[in-house]
Order: C-alpha cells, then structure tokens, then sequence
C-alpha cells in the first residue's frame, strides 16, 4: 500500500472508530477527519478490484453520514466481488453494531480478526466494544495489540492509559456470580456486602424488566468499591454513590446502609438496561429521568422534589454529558427536569411506546427520528406540551392507563 493509501485507511479507521463510540456524524466531520474523494473509474472496463473499491468507499461514506443500513449493504456487495476481507468486515461490523446488532456486528468483527489477525483496525473497535461491555482486560488486550501495530494512534494510547489502571484494580477482587450480574469486590469484609449486592439486584432485575418490558440476556458486571475508592477509581464527585459506565459501579457503604441501597441498586441498573435497549444513545435526559421513574415506584424514593414545579428550559436531547459533570448547583434541577419529562412520557405514551422508542435509539441517527416513528408526534410537539402544562397551576396528578401499562 502506498504511503498515500495508508493515510487513507487511517481516516477511515479512525472515523469508524469514533462511530463505534458512538460519536456523532456531524462531529466526525467536524473535525475534519473525512478522507478526500479519489477519481472515480470511468466507463464499463472497471475491474473488480475498482468496483469494490467505488463500493468500499460509497460505504464509508454512508456509515459517516448515519445510514448504517445502506452502509452494510454497499460493504456486502464489495465483499462479493473481493471475497471476505477484514476492512470490508470491520466496516460491515461497524454498520450492524450502529443498527443495534451487537451479536452480527461482533461475529463479523471476530471473523475480521481471522482474517487478519494483524488489522491495527480491528483490535481498535474490538478494544473500544469490550470496555463499552464491562471487559477491560479484554480491552486492555486489543488495545495493546492496535498500539503495536499503530504506535502513533493517539485515540488508543489514551484508552490505554484509562484501561490500565481498571485492570490492575480489578485483578485484587474476587468475584461472586448471580445469574444476571457477576458482583467484584475485595475481601472478606465486603463479601456478605456482595451477596446482598447480588440478592437485591436480580430482585431489581425482575422489577425494572417489568416496568421497561425489557430482561436482558447475559450478565451485568458489578463493581463494589470499599471506603471513598469509588470516587478516586471513577473520577466522579465524593457525592457520588453509584454510577453506570458499561458497568454497575457501586460504593460497599451505600450497600450496607438498608434504608437506601434498594434506591440505589435499581436506578443503576436501569441505567443497564436503558443502555443495552438503546444501544448507548438514549440521551441524558431520558437515561436519568427513566432511573428516576423506575427508582420512585420500586423502591419509593426519588431525587427530585416533586412540589417544585419548575418553569425552566428542559434538559436538551442532544445532551451527551454526565449530569455529574454538571456544576453542583444544576445537579438538581437537572435531576428534577429529567424526572418530570419522563412523567409526562408516561403519562401520554405509556411505558409501551417509551420501550418502542429505547428500541428505536439504538438504530436511529437523530432522536427526533426515533421519536416520531415511535410516539407518533414529533419531539418539539411533545416538549412545547410539557412546557405548557409547567405553566399551570398545580393540580391533582392523573396518571393515564397507558403509563401504568395497563
């Protein structure tokens, strides 16, 4: 390959990379990372090897605007003129994975890395797939792997060194296994804390598939961190208690203490489960407001102070942020105008139509998109109604049969 042609490859990969993560297409192009176009071939005499490339490329193109669907399509028909190649692969990976087929977008990138042990790309979305699943030394093995065969890719070496230090902290904890979480924890003092960790969180497991209509195969790793290690291992504020990352992150203390470790227990893993329906892109709003929702009617608590009824602007839907990473006095507030959005989600569309819409993220490039194909209506109708209902006088909440999934 020419010196030319590997440059090209590089973008390619680092775009998809970014589109693994979940990175938004406008952003990608933002940064200027799409590749410059090539002469087209012309007339009927293109060979094989040119045809693939035009539909190689077409693809790349597709998957960097959103449409994984065409995007897989135009990967498929290079892979029958070429045969099976790990760059068609990985891309076809990418494509299934971004339409919400994890179990197809993995066996074709486990096939890629048959192919071509070697791909620098391959290990790169392999590493960035097993972190987002909880697998850091798997992650940690791809990583390494993509940084010897692409020492100057600077996106890997800044995983690595995030990864590092996850794996030599977990490789001190032992592991107690339930049938839908695997608890890690440290030492004999936080075992028994472990196995109510691992009791209390299948009860949740039920509980929560209840409300979202949602019971996820395999299992949810769980991390218990003894003292304040919580906040220094996950880079969150001290008041953080729990969090969720692709993993259930949980301090021991909080655990310990019965009168909040239910709350606690079932808005993390609902934040679980609202991951795996939507793939990841549920916005912060709707992850944090559905924790909120599902927290309130299992365990009787919720973070927001139902008889404010503020009259602010909402919490954006395009919002990607941590609400932890907010400043402490929106914290609140935030917290508050998640909940209430997904009251009044409920209330109009029932629990039904909000699991279609979790369904739909997974596969959609804009939430107005998924939105609309799934509530009927588009956001901004929905969003200016809610505004205008804040502007009334309180009265007597009514909750719809539809929102108590009757």
């Amino acid at each position: 390959m020419t010196v030319g042609g590997s440059i090209e490859w590089r973008r390619r990969w680092r775009v998809a990379s970014l589109v693994a993560c979940g990175l938004a297409v406008e952003a990608v192009v933002a940064m200027g990372l799409a590749w410059a176009d090539q002469a087209a071939v012309q007339g009927s005499g293109a060979s094989g090897e040119q045809t693939a490339a035009l539909w190689a490329k077409a693809a790349w193109r597709l998957l960097e605007r959103g449409d994984a669907r065409a995007a897989g399509q135009a990967f498929a028909a290079a892979g029958q003129v070429t045969g099976e190649r790990a760059e068609l692969l990985v891309g076809a990976a990418l494509a299934s994975d971004r339409l919400g087929d994890e179990e197809g977008g993995l066996r074709r990138l486990n096939r890629a890395l048959e192919l071509d042990n070697e791909s620098a790309a391959a290990h790169r979305v392999a590493g960035f797939w097993a972190e987002r699943r909880g697998d850091v030394r798997e992650a940690l093995g791809h990583y390494q792997a993509a940084i010897r065969l692409d020492p100057n890719d600077a996106d890997v070496r800044d995983r690595l060194a995030s990864v590092r230090p996850a794996v030599r902290f977990e490789e001190t904890l032992d592991r107690l296994y339930a049938p839908h979480f695997v608890v890690q924890f440290r030492g004999d003092r936080d075992r028994a804390t472990a196995r109510v960790a691992a009791d209390r969180l299948e009860v949740a497991y039920t509980r929560v598939g209840e409300l979202l209509l949602a019971f996820p195969d395999g299992a949810v790793p769980v991390l218990l961190y003894p003292g304040d290690d919580l906040a220094g291992a996950t880079d969150s504020p001290r008041w953080v208690r729990g969090l969720f990352d692709g993993r259930i992150h949980v301090a021991a203390d909080a655990v310990r203490d019965a009168g909040a470790r239910d709350a606690l227990l079932v808005h993390e893993y609902t934040h679980a489960v609202v991951h795996r329906l939507s793939h990841g892109r549920a916005p912060t709003w709707l992850q944090e407001g559905l924790a909120l929702y599902c927290e309130r009617r299992l365990a009787g608590t919720g973070r927001s102070d139902r008889s404010d009824r503020h009259r602010g602007g909402m919490v954006s839907p395009a919002s990607t942020a941590s609400l932890a990473d907010r400043p402490s006095e929106e914290v609140s507030r935030a917290y508050r105008e998640s909940e209430s959005m997904v009251d009044a989600l409920a209330a109009r569309y029932g629990r039904e139509r909000i699991h279609r819409l979790l369904r739909a993220l997974s596969s959609a490039d804009r939430f107005d998109t998924a939105f609309e194909a799934s509530m009927g209506e588009p956001f901004h109708v929905f969003e200016a109604r809610v505004l205008a209902e804040r502007r009334r006088p309180a009265g007597p909440r009514v909750e719809s049969a539809a929102s108590r999934g009757k």
